[in-house]
């Protein structure tokens, strides 16, 4: 009868630990889930550098982008792209304006975008009013994917420039992400803004875009250093920083805290016909924890393949916000409470004999 009640004991012990186990397993698993829409689809962003020569003379290579863009949403699953600034060469010169509304146009009701000025199409006296005509707010309010901008006091004028700064809210591949779009050499006032931003949506993955932040060096530069530490290092959910403005291309990985920031430069301007359509593709592909980034021209039909061009970036995606540069696997909590359960049974058997 002993040997019975101590086989029922032993027989109780390893249910229960199999229910603990596999329920703690789940419990542990779940909040691994970043957004409501979980999936391990790949999915891509793309970055339009300074397009400034080809709104003042080679527009259709412009339309080019973006109608490739649309023309291949579907295959490449492109989710959002991101315009760097410098849209135009003189700010105050409206065909050339009329040329970028052109362009960026092709993507509206289409693919989601953000957009921001950079020093080409800002005034001597800090406003946008060009920029404020073609691309407004107004714009942009319609669409599920818009998250606000700012509207500064700093300007003489800020009626005319209320979307310089700027953010938009998107999902892909089981994330969530916020973009968050600053004019060329943001003051103190956007960079506060910018700030509560990145906190309200803190378990947002962010993208900051600006148009300068490194140079071909990878030196922070402007203000690089002033982002970096009141927007990235305070916020653990920052984990990209992408500019243009200088001609070249460089990337610079921070890593704090075991969060990998990466930052990344790209300007193809001094090519010819103003860069030769030259933009940049970034897959996502979760189930690899990679970003896949490729340099590619819908003009020339073409991809760049040096090393500084075509590169692969580690970033885990299937881990949360708060984990993502690292934590405890899920497999040691339920170690933990495997231990536990094992010690509660072996007092139990030495009870039982």
């Amino acid at each position: 009868m002993r040997t019975k009640h101590l086989s029922n004991v032993l027989l109780s012990i390893l249910l229960v630990t199999f229910v603990i186990t596999l329920s703690s397993f789940i419990i542990t698993i779940t909040p691994q889930k970043a957004s409501a829409n979980p999936s391990p689809e790949n999915f891509t962003i793309v970055a339009l550098p300074d397009t400034q020569f080809y709104s003042e003379s080679y527009p259709w290579i412009f339309e080019n982008q973006t109608e490739w863009i649309v023309q291949n949403e579907n295959e490449k699953n492109i989710v959002f792209v991101t315009h760097l600034g410098d849209i135009c060469n003189y700010p105050e010169i409206d065909v050339e304006w009329q040329n970028a509304d052109n362009a960026m146009s092709i993507l509206d009701n289409k693919v989601p975008y953000g957009i921001l000025p950079g020093n080409h199409d800002i005034t001597s006296d800090g406003s946008a009013p060009e920029y404020e005509k073609y691309f407004p707010a107004s714009r942009y309010e319609g669409y599920s994917y818009w998250g606000g901008s700012y509207d500064s006091d700093r300007v003489p004028l800020p009626s005319l420039s209320p979307n310089m700064n700027n953010y938009q809210l998107f999902s892909a591949g089981g994330m969530d992400f916020i973009a968050l779009n600053l004019q060329y050499d943001p003051p103190a006032d956007v960079l506060k803004w910018a700030d509560n931003i990145l906190s309200k949506y803190s378990k947002r993955r962010a993208i900051i875009s600006t148009h300068v932040y490194i140079d071909q060096d990878g030196n922070r530069e402007y203000a690089g250093p002033s982002i970096w530490e009141v927007l990235v290092v305070p916020h653990k959910n920052v984990f990209l920083v992408l500019c243009g403005h200088e001609f070249g291309w460089a990337e610079r990985i921070d890593n704090l805290d075991n969060r990998i920031v990466y930052q990344l430069l790209s300007d193809y301007q001094a090519f010819s016909k103003g860069g030769n359509g030259w933009l940049r593709i970034m897959e996502f592909v979760p189930s690899e924890s990679t970003i896949y980034v490729r340099t590619y021209s819908p003009y020339l039909d073409r991809y760049m393949t040096d090393s500084a061009n075509q590169f692969d970036l580690f970033y885990p995606m299937s881990a949360t916000v708060a984990a993502a540069g690292g934590g405890i696997s899920s497999w040691a909590y339920v170690g933990v409470i495997v231990v536990i359960v094992v010690i509660i049974a072996v007092v139990l058997v030495l009870k039982v004999v």
